[in-house]
């Protein structure tokens, strides 16, 4: 191998490092994002709720958590 061969594989070396780093930084961030994302959200719903047929139903207010996600529970 020669010097000129050496050196032209270590800057595509270098390259891929530095292509590397980006990614995962990026992955990082991004994966920051969605988690304050998730953490800040919140959800409100009124729901009606039935206690007897004779009476009209309530309409309660239900504020969803980040913790009620199925794929937490």
């Amino acid at each position: 191998m020669t010097e000129e061969e050496a050196t032209a594989e270590q800057l595509t070396r270098a390259g891929w490092l530095y292509h590397e780093l980006g990614l995962r930084l990026a992955a990082l961030g991004l994966t920051l994002a969605a988690a304050v994302v998730v953490g800040v959200d919140k959800e409100t719903e009124v729901v009606s709720v039935s206690i007897a047929s004779s009476l009209p139903p309530l309409r309660v207010p239900v504020t969803a958590k980040w913790n009620y996600m199925s794929s937490i529970v």
